[in-house]
């Protein structure tokens, strides 16, 4: 532990010397609400970035109700992911995590799949979730996880 201190502030010094500035890496956005479910007004996949007001009310269109609420762009961002037509109920989509990579903000989501054996609606389906973020001007990547079944109650 001596060691590590002893570098550290080695290389603090040495920073402070040349005159260089440590990069600051830019706070992660905290979630501030979500929302998801089974059957969005579009079958495509795609997913979004919310920043404005008008993309707040098309992301909302897409799912095919009224936002639930303002949007404000000065304090929130959202991100939202449809994964598009499946032939069943019990998928479903999450937004497992956000972090920050090379200045850029990752979404990572997964599809849960129903569970084998499980009996599900036959009904088409095209589940969705948009969730609200603290405001961020970095770029959003969204990566997908590999699916998962859900856990069979």
């Amino acid at each position: 532990m001596k060691h590590c201190a002893g570098w550290l502030i080695s290389t603090v010094a040495l920073l402070t010397v040349s005159g260089a500035v440590p990069p600051t890496v830019p706070p992660l956005p905290q979630v501030i609400e979500a929302w998801s479910g089974q059957h969005a007004q579009t079958s495509a996949a795609s997913t979004h970035v919310v920043r404005t007001p008008e993309e707040w009310r098309s992301v909302w269109r897409l799912v095919g109700r009224s936002e639930p609420r303002p949007f404000d762009p000065a304090k929130e961002i959202a991100v939202a992911v449809f994964l598009g037509e499946r032939r069943t109920g019990g998928f479903a989509v999450d937004i497992v995590e956000t972090a920050i990579h090379e200045n850029q903000l990752i979404v990572r989501y997964r599809e849960k799949t129903p569970a084998p054996g499980r009996m599900v609606a036959q009904i088409i389906t095209s589940p969705w979730t948009i969730t609200a973020l603290s405001a961020s001007n970095l770029a959003v990547t969204f990566r997908a996880l590999p699916s998962k079944p859900a856990v069979r109650p």
